[in-house]
């Protein structure tokens, strides 16, 4: 309610609510929520998206050798974004690679919630042997499971992963 007096046309991460949370009294118990700023987190599921085609010269001008206009414009690869991103916070967290190179961890999630069974390493080896993890590698766990195969829905499915542990997920 105060923020609202403070600045009527819009809401903030600093307000107070926002903060602490804000809870409200329903029937039969109560209601609470909390507001999280997600441009400061990673986005894991960046991971399976498709790395865009560089653009050539040729994407660039028209048949007759004149430059479009506008002319087309590189679409980022996200997943090479959210990549560094991802390594550069694993070797803060895990500074003597005790789940591994940072860039196994990154092939490892991409494993997790990509629709292939095909695993990210560098040759071909599905019984996730290598950096990646796929089903059959999962399947040898006690108890035994799959892999997602889909994009990330809860933080608690990376407690699944291969090599984490629960230090390094906390």
């Amino acid at each position: 309610e105060d923020s609202h007096k403070d600045h009527p046309d819009y809401d903030s991460y600093k307000d107070i609510w926002a903060f602490e949370g804000i809870v409200f009294p329903i029937l039969g118990g109560t209601m609470s929520g909390q507001m999280y700023d997600l441009q400061g987190r990673i986005n894991l599921n960046s991971l399976a998206r498709p790395i865009p085609p560089k653009l050539t010269d040729a994407d660039k001008k028209n048949p007759d050798g004149t430059l479009k206009n506008p002319a087309p414009v590189q679409k980022p690869d996200i997943a090479g974004i959210t990549r560094y991103r991802l390594q550069n916070l694993i070797q803060e967290i895990d500074p003597n690679d005790s789940m591994g190179p940072p860039q196994d961890f990154a092939r490892i999630v991409k494993d997790w919630i990509d629709k292939d069974q095909i695993n990210g390493n560098t040759k071909p080896d599905d019984a996730g042997t290598g950096s990646g993890a796929e089903s059959p590698f999962y399947q040898s766990m006690q108890p035994a499971y799959f892999s997602a195969n889909t994009l990330l829905v809860n933080p608690t499915e990376l407690r699944l992963l291969k090599n984490m542990n629960k230090e390094i997920y906390n």
